[in-house]
Parts: structure tokens; sequence; C-alpha cells
């Protein structure tokens, strides 16, 4: 089943979320793996025309420094920023409070199987993992 743009009907099965989580990982891995290839495809091209820059002007040195930190902070915060519409599209966020399914919450919600953040029942009841 394609869980991507489809919301869940809460409280769900523990099948349906662990399948929705590990379809939204192997998404965001290869986004991801794409994403740090691009990084480190642009960080050695400034290292290899690091010789070429040290010849521009002072202006256009400091320019493409700042070019540089700016494409660095802005990777970072795109892949954030993605990420988290990601979980969402995978219907991996709270219904009552928004919060992500990920990590630790993931584990809580599997204990328990309500939300660790406002108690939401997530898991239809009998249904949690014993772990």
């Amino acid at each position: 089943m394609n869980y991507k743009q489809t919301q869940p009907q809460w409280p769900i099965s523990e099948e349906e979320l662990k399948a929705r989580y590990k379809a939204c990982a192997k998404e965001e891995n290869l986004v991801s793996g794409i994403w740090l290839v691009l990084f480190f495809a642009f960080l050695f091209a400034c290292i290899a025309l690091s010789k070429q820059v040290e010849s521009l002007a002072q202006g256009v040195q400091t320019g493409l420094i700042i070019l540089f930190f700016a494409v660095l902070v802005g990777n970072l915060y795109f892949m954030f920023k993605t990420m988290g519409r990601r979980i969402r599209d995978y219907g991996l966020a709270c219904p009552e409070c928004g919060k992500l399914f990920t990590g630790k919450t993931m584990g809580h919600i599997l204990k328990t199987g309500h939300c660790d953040k406002c108690n939401r029942e997530i898991l239809k009841k009998g249904d949690q993992s014993e772990v």
C-alpha cells in the first residue's frame, strides 16, 4: 500500500504504523544520500577552486566565502525542513498536537499506544508491542 499522502484513521494498527515508518525511512535515506553527495561535491569543488579564488579581488573572495557558508546553512535548513514535511506526508504526526513520530517518540508509542506529548491514543487497544 502507498502510505504517502494518505492520512490514517486514528487509532491505527501497529503494523500500519510500522509500515508507514519504514516507507518514510526508506525515502528519507534516499533523499538524504542524494543531498549528502551533492553537498560534498560542492565542498570538493570549492576546495579545488580555492587556488583560483586566491587570485581574485578581496571583495570577490569575501563574497564567495559568504556564499559557501550560506549554502552550508541553507543545505542543513532544507534537509530538516523537507524531513519534517516528508514525515507528515506519511501520516506520522499526532493528529492532536502535531508531534512528529520519530526515534524516541516511536518507541514510546509502540510501548504505550499513546502520544508522549498529548497522550492521544495512536494505536488500537491491545495492539502495543511488548518491549
